[in-house]
């Protein structure tokens, strides 16, 4: 059976929808002898490149061609090529690497902040993460040095150069032995140290997380392309020479996905309530309201519309990537679909009688489609971890008007926000948890809690605006009334009116 490939077409349809990354024309490489190619010629290398020619007009060939044989675009756009499933685990595990950087980028930039009777403490969670992190990285360079470029660099011609970078930065521990000594130095002064030391440390990390996003990012450049692009024998001559977790990864992947298919078993157990005697599982199922389905292994959302009457559906921890499938359920009123896999909100349009919606432990980076969800009341996103966008977006504005109607709970703590004015539109929200964030400009909190008239709990602990000078001082003078705890603290209303009393007869 012939490879599965994309068409020319599909290439140029997703480059016009935006689901797509490319290059820009001007930035392209040279191709040689392109425009003299005969047609046949051209087809065989589109062919070579994972693309099918079709039925598509030259001009758009040599485009996508050009496009395709960029490093870079197989880079962004892996997983529209026929052959991604033999990348897909080694992806997965840098892009966890990246995510598990975040992380302890988050907690090295808390120990400055932190008590020195609590340092000694911060800094051992640190080490035993940073140690368990090396050794999954040494792990993988070996794996990566033995056996994957090993298998390139004596099959493939031409590409030792490509890979001697690499195997030189997999042999240089220098960074991470200057960290690991540090820390030890931290713990064993049980947190006083000085603070030239600290911001050693610091830049010392921050140098080890700028170099392994680079290395990361140069070896995805030089060997995706060179993996997805192998023939098939070269790939069965791949497997034969390294059977290696990359592929047992991908094969295991399958295997789970497809005993993780919700059937009608799975239903009729995942709820507190029995069939009847004479009962049919079809007439049970559409009595249902509440279904239990979290912790599954599931990967997909389907096979729930014979439940057609559900308000409640927990679907957390499980490996969902997409919210699907949900168009039935127009009397949900909650869903739970923490820690999943999922990259974006979607697909909500007919649940117009949602009131809470959990998301958190995802990789979703912007809030957005909710614009039908009228009734929405509380929205939990905390604990994303993305990797495409810098900072987590609050741009929608269709979802962020219909949640101005109705929101009254909003979290989203350790999601890496930058600015959180936009949410000073949400009039009716009555707490509101950013802490553990990026939060830097103290005007978008001064904005925040004098817009917001019933805001009674916001907590920004933990972003670098709390160390903007009367931090709390000023935002409790430019909050509303309604404001009763701040940072998990009790704002004393008397002490507001007279500090609000005291600046008004300054500025007399």
């Amino acid at each position: 059976m012939a490879p599965k490939v994309v068409s020319v077409n599909d290439v140029i349809r997703a480059m016009s929808k935006g689901d797509i990354t490319v290059t820009k024309p001007s930035d392209l490489p040279a191709l040689k002898n392109v425009s003299t190619a005969s047609n046949g010629e051209l087809e065989r290398e589109l062919l070579h490149h994972g693309i099918h020619a079709g039925k598509s007009e030259r001009k758009y060939q040599e485009l996508v061609l050009g496009m395709v044989k960029d490093d870079m675009f197989w880079v962004r756009n892996y997983s529209l090529h026929p052959n991604a499933h033999r990348v897909r685990g080694w992806i997965r595990r840098h892009d966890r690497f990246r995510a598990t950087m975040r992380e302890m980028v988050k907690m090295i930039a808390r120990i400055p902040d932190t008590a020195s009777n609590q340092r000694a403490q911060l800094a051992y969670n640190l080490g035993a993460k940073f140690n368990a992190f090396l050794t999954e990285l040494d792990d993988h360079g070996s794996f990566e040095d033995a056996e994957l470029f090993k298998y390139f660099i004596d099959n493939i011609e031409g590409c030792w150069e490509d890979f001697e970078e690499l195997e030189a930065q997999h042999a240089d521990h220098s960074m991470t032995d200057q960290i690991v000594h540090r820390l030890e130095k931290l713990i064993a002064a049980q947190g006083n140290v000085s603070q030239a030391e600290l911001v050693e440390l610091q830049y010392n990390f921050y140098l080890f997380y700028r170099g392994s996003l680079a290395h990361l990012a140069l070896e995805e450049k030089t060997i995706l392309q060179k993996w997805l692009n192998l023939t098939p024998q070269e790939y069965r001559h791949f497997l034969h020479l390294s059977i290696t977790w990359v592929d047992f990864t991908c094969f295991k992947t399958m295997a789970d996905e497809a005993r993780s298919v919700i059937t009608i078993e799975m239903l009729v157990n995942a709820t507190k309530s029995s069939v009847a005697k004479t009962e049919s599982h079809e007439h049970f199922l559409k009595r249902l309201t509440h279904l239990s389905l979290h912790n599954k292994k599931l990967t997909k959302i389907s096979n729930l519309d014979h439940c057609i009457n559900l308000k409640v559906l927990y679907l957390y921890d499980n490996r969902i990537k997409c919210i699907e499938n949900l168009s039935f359920a127009t009397q949900l009123t909650q869903l739970h679909l923490q820690d999943n896999r999922l990259s974006c909100i979607c697909n909500l349009d007919t649940l117009v009688n949602l009131e809470k919606l959990l998301l958190g432990g995802n990789q979703i980076s912007r809030l957005e489609g909710l614009v039908h969800c009228t009734k929405l009341q509380e929205l939990h996103l905390s604990n994303q971890n993305f990797t495409h966008r810098e900072y987590f977006a609050l741009d929608d504005e269709a979802s962020l008007a219909t949640l101005a109607g109705s929101l009254k709970v909003l979290n989203l703590s350790n999601c890496n926000v930058r600015r959180i004015a936009p949410l000073s539109t949400l009039y009716h929200l009555e707490q509101l948890d950013a802490s553990r964030n990026a939060i830097v400009e103290i005007e978008d909190v001064f904005t925040l809690v004098g817009g917001l008239k019933r805001l009674r709990e916001l907590d920004l602990t933990n972003n670098h605006v709390n160390s903007s000078p009367k931090y709390r001082e000023n935002t409790i003078i430019f909050s509303n009334s309604s404001l009763k705890i701040l940072d998990r603290k009790n704002v004393d209303a008397k002490q507001r009116s007279l500090m609000q009393s005291h600046l008004a007869f300054k500025h007399k």
